[in-house]
């Protein structure tokens, strides 16, 4: 047996015998196990959001050293102001912790029970609900472009928060991108300007309520899928619903890529449902959310195709109807400057700061190579479209290979990207949980130990501001 093999859970080979569920097995020769891990998760997630309050670099929202309102703060409002020096080593150390914990219930997946493991997520993600924004000011940014469209006439997709400094929510946006257009699709813009005419408060936590319940219903469409396919579904749907990422910079940071992922997969769900207009018309939206959704359109189709006669056609007819549609709902109300995303896109990846977090980034940084100019950047999308095309021949081969194809090209639009940011690598979680293939996978716990530990640690031990590693 291989060491695979005796891991369990999505580290093990498919096989005949998996194809029914297994009834939960006791294992007492592990020591600390699944169930121990699964409670230590809520555990340390719990301090982690007492902490919240009292750690500005977790919650970096308006001008350091300034105290947040009650409203940002939320629920758990009056534990904060406390001098708390192990605040930051406490923190720290929860987020290696539970990322080694996500780890341990991965490989103990199979013999966990149901009814603990729904209440430790239930538990987890109400915790980060009720914490104010982790890492992250972009909800404000989402507030800020509804705003500008609805409250003040100015099309988001032409101009940044910094054009109306006067309304309440600029103080709260990340100055960083405080002079970006909005980059989300029409969909989500449309979702924005619905909260412009309420309160900052009511707009924030429905944002942070909209990004729980897309990690809820990420879970549940992970399990589905799982069992239309005839794989473990406990084991995939853990490896999504407790990915430290999506634990702590999705549902903490109320981040739109949840509901983006939601909508992948309830795409993904009607394809092997052998539903695929349905399932092209889904993922027009989910692009139409955010434009990363796009990187599972070929695979989505040859998977459609899988599933039915004529499938990949159906599929991408009713993509195509879906997002005609939308762009021309889009076009009457903001013009064609929503066909800019692509270029504020471009614009937004040459800025170094958003190259802190990115691989090519911090291996031209720290290895002295200079700036990630345009030669590097197009060396980089070559590569990044080679490995593309490789990823659709490889689905092309037949069976479900289509779910490990899509894991592989959205993993090399990870590695290749010179603008990541961690919440952006949710989009891999569910592929690499329903594929048969380990290397997707690995792929997928290697980005999530280096974008939510290592990249940040090396930033840490090397602070040397925004104009890092090129010089002022």
């Amino acid at each position: 047996m291989s060491v695979a093999e005796r891991l369990g859970g999505p580290f093990s080979r498919p096989g005949p015998e998996r194809a029914v569920e297994e009834e939960p097995q006791a294992r007492s020769d592990r020591g600390f196990g699944g169930r121990e891990a699964l409670a230590a998760m809520v555990v340390l997630t719990a301090i982690l959001v007492l902490l919240s309050t009292n750690l500005r670099w977790l919650v970096p929202i308006g001008a350091p050293g300034s105290t947040l309102p009650r409203w940002i703060l939320g629920p758990i409002a009056s534990l904060g102001n406390h001098d708390l020096p192990i605040a930051g080593p406490m923190a720290s150390a929860c987020f290696g912790l539970i990322t080694l914990g996500w780890l341990l219930v991965l490989r103990d997946a199979d013999s966990l029970p149901m009814r603990p493991v729904l209440w430790a997520i239930g538990l987890m993600y109400a915790m980060l609900l009720i914490a104010p924004p982790l890492l992250s000011t972009d909800v404000f940014t989402y507030l800020s472009a509804g705003r500008l469209e609805v409250l003040h006439g100015i099309n988001p997709y032409l101009h940044g928060p910094v054009v109306k400094p006067e309304d309440p929510v600029f103080g709260w946006t990340g100055l960083v991108w405080c002079d970006t257009p909005t980059v989300y699709g029409p969909v989500f813009s449309l979702i924005s300007a619905a909260l412009a005419n309420s309160s900052l408060a009511f707009g924030l936590w429905t944002l942070k309520v909209v990004a729980a319940l897309s990690a809820v219903a990420s879970a549940a469409l992970t399990w589905s899928i799982a069992k239309a396919l005839d794989r473990p579904a406990i084991p995939a749907m853990l490896f999504v619903a407790l990915n430290p990422v999506l634990l702590i910079h999705g549902i903490g940071g109320g981040h739109n890529d949840l509901l983006m992922l939601a909508a992948v997969l309830l795409a993904v769900r009607l394809a092997v449902g052998s539903r695929p207009a349905a399932a092209g018309g889904v993922l027009a939206a989910a692009v139409a959310i955010k434009a990363t959704a796009g990187l599972v359109l070929p695979f989505l189709v040859i998977g459609a195709g899988r599933h039915v006669e004529r499938g990949s056609r159906r599929a991408a007819a009713g993509f195509a109807a879906v997002f005609v549609t939308i762009g021309a709902v889009g076009t009457l109300i903001y013009g064609f400057s929503w066909l800019r995303i692509p270029s504020t896109i471009a614009n937004g990846v040459t800025r170094n700061a958003g190259e802190l977090s990115s691989i090519p980034g911090m291996i031209f940084g720290y290895g002295r190579l200079g700036e990630l100019g345009a030669p590097a950047r197009i060396v980089l999308g070559v590569a990044g479209l080679i490995c593309l095309i490789l990823a659709v021949r490889f689905a092309l081969k037949g069976g479900e290979r289509w779910i490990a194809g899509a894991g592989f090209a959205i993993l090399a639009a990870m590695v290749f990207t010179s603008q990541l940011h961690p919440w952006y690598i949710v989009l891999i979680l569910p592929f690499a949980a329903l594929s048969d293939d380990r290397r997707v996978k690995g792929g997928a716990i290697a980005l999530t130990i280096a974008v939510l530990l290592a990249i940040p640690l090396i930033r840490h031990l090397s602070p040397i501001g925004y104009a890092w590693p090129y010089g002022a």
